[in-house]
């Protein structure tokens, strides 16, 4: 997630969840900040549209190219059109539109991680 306030608010929510966090403002950062882990990520939740063009399919794909096809994900996005939902839908990604209640969240996290081979 690309804007400070709200990724505190995820990272917030998830925390209080009783989920370890590791939050990024960008592609290259999350990249990064998983490299300096030893843990292979539970989930990846990213905003579709990120800086520098990018979004957060590619960074859900580039774990995935890391850590194995396994690793869910879920996209937030404002987006409107269907270029989100059939890139993340391609990916088997759950899509929520903004604004995101914790319901939402909890239920596409939820639905994700349920849907991992055991």
């Amino acid at each position: 997630e690309d804007d400070a306030i709200v990724l505190m608010g995820l990272q917030l929510i998830l925390t209080e969840w009783g989920y370890a966090v590791l939050a990024a403002g960008s592609a290259d950062q999350a990249m990064e900040r998983l490299s300096a882990q030893t843990r292979v990520p539970d989930i990846v939740i990213a905003d579709y549209r990120l800086r520098e063009g990018r979004v957060g399919t590619e960074v859900i794909l580039r774990v995935r190219e890391r850590y194995g096809a396994g690793v869910p994900g879920v996209i937030l996005t404002g987006e409107t059109g269907p270029d989100c939902l059939l890139d993340a839908t391609a990916h088997g990604l759950t899509v929520i539109h903004k604004p995101v209640t914790p319901r939402e969240l909890a239920a596409a996290v939820d639905q994700q991680l349920k849907a991992v081979p055991a």
